[in-house]
């Protein structure tokens, strides 16, 4: 099993707040090519397994998508909701609004992954609009996170 990047990148849902507008999805595309390109991490591996797996000569192979999708629902299970909203905030470090500082640090490393200044400002903003939406609607927020884990396949005969 192997997580894809550029998928699993481009498919949250926060209710009320328009994801696709923040342009970040093809800035992290922009910021994987420049890593692949320069001897890094592919983040694309995931996507590639299965054809890895027939060229070694594995037999019947085949993929699957796990279909599992992360709901945070505020109106649900308030246990449930305050333990999944932490942890999910937590792990996209979505939990504390940006202060400038935050900003420029966060801008600089992004300059080094590939982004130029503008770009890298431009996904810092939009960063700090998810943090912001999600801690001032923590108690409405809608939250949908695929987890878009290939699950490959095969026998070795």
């Amino acid at each position: 099993m192997e997580g894809d990047l550029e998928i699993e990148k481009t498919i949250k849902y926060f209710s009320d707040f328009d994801y696709i507008g923040t342009g970040m999805t093809s800035l992290y595309r922009k910021m994987y090519r420049h890593e692949l390109n320069n001897g890094g991490r592919d983040y694309r591996v995931g996507i590639k397994i299965p054809i890895y797996m027939q060229e070694l000569g594995l037999k019947n192979v085949d993929v699957r998508l796990n279909d599992r999708v992360k709901f945070i629902n505020p109106y649900g299970d308030s246990d449930k909701h305050t333990k999944e909203y932490n942890q999910i905030t937590t792990a996209w470090d979505w939990k504390k609004r940006l202060l400038n500082e935050d900003k420029e640090k966060m801008t600089t490393n992004l300059v080094n992954r590939g982004l130029t200044k503008g770009e890298a400002e431009l996904f810092a903003d939009g960063h700090s609009s998810i943090c912001d939406h999600v801690i001032d609607n923590k108690d409405s927020v809608y939250i949908l996170k695929p987890s878009c884990t290939l699950i490959s396949y095969g026998i070795k005969e």
